[in-house]
């Protein structure tokens, strides 16, 4: 279920379509050798067969692209009408969170990421996410330390100063933490940490270990 629910969520799908098109290179070659074996008299069924599977992809991969298209509509940004921060707020809902941390922390602050989509090419400081589980480290370093003087002294030595997370898979329905670890987390943030922006359902905080 959680290996399910992690190749939903994450964007790892798109690593697949070089794949997708070799298996549909060999599902065609397959279908053309096994149809050889009736003889010459089915060419004309081959064919049409063939044909009618190529038409069928070629229609689904134009769908998708237009559908993409349309969910993108990049002209106002391509004919200039609209500026590269207009065009990233409107596609992507956690921008301007990536923006707030980009002005707010300094070159030697590093920010946690945690369900943020792996969006890290967004921030122009330094940051540590988790590429798959994006909650492994946090609930590592909940799940070690528990009591908040080890999870200040942990986040020192990674020079962890803030926290970028999606409130839906941290504190919602869909957290992939524990009832316990997040009782942790929450009570961590009210004591030792300062929030600095909530947009949509994503929150920016910087802790405060001193």
């Amino acid at each position: 279920t959680l290996l399910i629910f992690w190749f939903i969520q994450t964007q790892y799908i798109r690593l697949l379509a070089p794949a997708f098109a070799f298996l549909s290179v060999l599902l065609v070659t397959g279908l053309e050798q096994g149809l050889q074996n009736y003889g010459t008299s089915t060419e004309k069924k081959e064919k049409l067969f063939l044909s009618l599977i190529l038409a069928l992809g070629l229609l689904f991969n134009i769908s998708t692209i237009m559908k993409e298209w349309f969910h993108v509509k990049p002209l106002p940004y391509l004919f200039k009408k609209e500026s590269r921060e207009q065009f990233l707020t409107r596609q992507i809902r956690a921008y301007p969170l990536y923006r707030t941390a980009n002005e707010f922390m300094g070159e030697k602050e590093k920010v946690l990421l945690v369900y943020m989509r792996n969006m890290g090419y967004l921030m122009d400081r330094p940051f540590y996410s988790d590429t798959f589980f994006e909650a492994h480290t946090l609930k590592k370093i909940i799940d070690e330390e528990v009591y908040a003087k080890g999870i200040i002294k942990r986040l020192k030595s990674m020079g962890i100063t803030h926290i970028l997370f999606n409130h839906s898979y941290v504190f919602g329905e869909n957290s992939a933490l524990s009832m316990g670890e997040r009782a942790i987390l929450k009570n961590f943030l009210i004591r030792h940490a300062q929030r600095i922006q909530v947009k949509n359902e994503f929150l920016l905080y910087r802790f405060v270990l001193d």
